[in-house]
């Protein structure tokens, strides 16, 4: 019997070099880069300027002015903290489909045990949270094996000007790396991604 290769929602193949160590780590250059401060001298002529760069796929500066907005009002800052902290208000479980199987009903309760022992689960609901104001948020899956099963160890919000889109399709967020003009894809299973 063949086995079958685990794929992601968009059909991708699990890559085992995911699991072993975060796709950032080959890209020193990343720690490196720093965001700028588009809100200095901000003009009527620049601001049209960082939103047409962004509609081409470099959203370095639009997620960099976001980012100085939200430390230069404190009203944006407090409703964004409003509505992220809010999700920790809500219950959730994880439940089996209609009409499961003995067997669906032991793997959902083993997910939710999982689920239940990440420490940071609460972490990773508030930095997903971010997407609200950026549009998308990347956290970076740093994996480790537990007996025989690969369990997600930390979740590394990553900063958004470390992403970009394609020109002609801006849907595909890609880490802005040395890789060309246009980055690299997000590994399957390397990333949480919330848009």
């Amino acid at each position: 019997m063949r086995l079958m290769p685990i794929v992601d929602i968009y059909g991708n193949p699990l890559q085992r070099e995911a699991l072993k160590s975060p796709q950032t780590v080959k890209t020193a250059q990343m720690q490196r880069i720093y965001p700028d401060h588009p809100s200095r001298g901000l003009t009527i002529r620049k601001l049209p300027r960082i939103l047409q760069l962004a509609e081409l796929g470099d959203l370095s500066a639009q997620a960099s002015l976001f980012g100085d907005m939200l430390e230069r009002d404190g009203h944006i800052f407090a409703e964004m903290e409003k509505r992220k902290n809010a999700l920790l208000t809500l219950d959730w479980s994880i439940e089996p489909p209609k009409r499961a199987t003995a067997q669906e009903q032991a793997i959902t309760a083993q997910v939710q045990e999982w689920f239940d022992a990440m420490p940071e689960i609460e972490d990773i609901i508030l930095n997903g949270m971010e997407a609200v104001g950026h549009g998308f948020s990347c956290q970076e899956i740093e994996w480790e094996r537990v007996e025989k099963v690969w369990l997600p160890k930390r979740h590394h919000l990553r900063p958004h000007y470390w992403f970009r889109t394609l020109p002609e399709q801006r849907d595909e967020i890609r880490l802005r790396d040395n890789n060309g003009l246009y980055g690299s894809p997000l590994w399957p299973f390397g990333w949480l991604v919330h848009r």
